[in-house]
């Protein structure tokens, strides 16, 4: 009895050595075909026992799963692409292609497309009306029926991207999103698998999960929401992506921001990382408008601030940050400055106000009176300009211009008008005041009558 042969295996060609193919192809890709399954099976058995009382969508889910895969998607994927490319090639010139059908280019609208299609195919007559009429309904079904599916993992992920792969590299007509290569052995197949730009790697970023092929790290990094960043305005931080927005527009130190003296009359906007830097140059602003608002007058705030912001208090003031703070140590500052320096007040009658000027330029208040008597009446008070000369001629050593403010009575009795201040040029030796400058030339000779009025003084 002769011993059963066993099986050789297939007989090898020398002529067509067997070929090693690269498995990759465009991970994410094949990640949303697979997405696109379960809404198409749960379509299907909704559609398939809308109105059958006896049947459920979960009853039928098994059995239209396995037509799904075997008796649809697999052989169609396999001819759809040549069948339409042929469809279309025999279609006149002036004939525009049918609308319903899907872009060639794009594995995901033929995938819908069939499932679409299949679908219909288990539609009964009761559910293409309820589809007509409750296309609302509908959608919640299917809705509904993902999710149970989700829940009870009727159909895991990897074995959806497993068919999805297969239904891929069948509609990649173009091979953009696989790699066809072959090799002859083993070797050459794992030294291509390992440089292959279809090859999947994973993100570098910290908590993305995302798998995608080499040739797509540059896509995926341009929109990954974990990339870390630098800051888009250039303050300096690390931001990851999908967090951009938020500081940017909270804790960025180049955000923009208005003045927090705003509503007060600082108009300015700069970035937040200048606020101490804009408060030190714009305090005299911000003491004007806090001034004015607590009720001073123009002139008064302006020589008040003028006052604090070349005080000691200067940074306690500039380190303030609104209006309520800055407008408490105004008011306790206030008290607290040096006073003004008060104006020398000189009496001189009108035949003694020659006086040697001396080598400074002094602000002098004179009370005249015409007659030479003490007048009780209500100062006016005028400016004279006096230059100093020695000898009748202009002194080269500096001639100072003195500021002579005194009261005079025009009419040389007592006034009961209400004093003003206000400048006059007077001519000294008429008794009327007038109004332009009187230059008068102090000599040699008269030197003892300015000692006198200074005494006087």
């Amino acid at each position: 009895m002769d011993l059963p042969i066993t099986d050789p295996g297939p007989t090898r060609d020398p002529a067509h050595p067997p070929s090693f193919l690269c498995p990759h192809s465009d991970s994410e890709l094949v990640r949303r075909l697979a997405q696109l399954l379960l809404p198409g099976l749960a379509a299907a058995c909704v559609d398939s026992t809308t109105g059958d009382p006896f049947r459920s969508p979960g009853s039928v889910a098994v059995d239209l799963r396995r037509d799904l895969i075997d008796l649809h998607l697999l052989p169609l994927s396999q001819t759809f692409v040549p069948d339409t490319l042929s469809l279309l090639s025999t279609l006149p010139s002036d004939e525009p292609p049918d609308p319903d059908l899907p872009d060639l280019d794009s594995p995901s609208d033929i995938l819908s497309y069939l499932l679409d299609q299949f679908a219909s195919s288990r539609r009964t007559v009761l559910g293409r009306v309820s589809t007509w009429l409750l296309s609302d309904s509908r959608e919640d079904k299917i809705d509904d029926f993902v999710q149970d599916l989700e829940l009870t993992n009727f159909w895991k992920l990897d074995r959806r991207e497993s068919v999805a792969d297969a239904v891929l590299k069948n509609l990649d007509y173009k091979n953009k999103h696989h790699c066809n290569d072959s090799f002859c052995n083993k070797r050459d197949l794992d030294d291509h698998v390992r440089l292959c730009p279809f090859r999947p790697v994973e993100c570098t970023s910290d908590g993305c999960k995302v798998r995608f092929c080499k040739m797509r790290q540059e896509k995926h990094d341009a929109a990954c929401l974990y990339k870390v960043l630098d800051c888009e305005q250039g303050c300096g931080a690390r931001v990851v992506r999908r967090e951009m927005d938020r500081h940017c527009v909270t804790v960025c130190g180049r955000r923009m921001a208005n003045c927090p003296f705003y509503q007060v009359g600082c108009q300015s906007a700069f970035p937040m990382c200048e606020l101490d830097e804009h408060f030190d140059g714009n305090l005299g602003l911000h003491l004007l408008c806090v001034l004015k608002v607590a009720g001073k007058e123009e002139e008064e705030a302006k020589e008040l601030a003028e006052r604090m912001e070349k005080s000691e208090f200067r940074k306690r003031l500039a380190a303030a940050l609104s209006v309520r703070s800055l407008t408490y140590l105004a008011k306790e500052v206030e008290p607290k400055l040096p006073p003004q320096p008060k104006k020398l007040e000189v009496e001189l009658d009108k035949n003694t106000c020659q006086s040697d000027v001396n080598s400074d330029t002094e602000k002098l208040e004179v009370d005249l009176d015409k007659d030479r008597g003490q007048s009780n009446a209500s100062p006016k008070l005028e400016k004279l300009e006096v230059v100093s000369e020695e000898d009748g001629r202009k002194s080269d050593t500096s001639p100072k211009t003195e500021k002579l403010e005194f009261v005079r009575d025009e009419d040389g009795r007592k006034s009961d008008a209400s004093p003003k201040t206000e400048k006059l040029e007077a001519d000294l030796d008429n008794a009327t005041p007038k109004t332009e400058k009187l230059e008068v030339k102090l000599g040699k000779d008269n030197s003892h009558q300015s000692e006198k009025a200074g005494e006087d003084a």
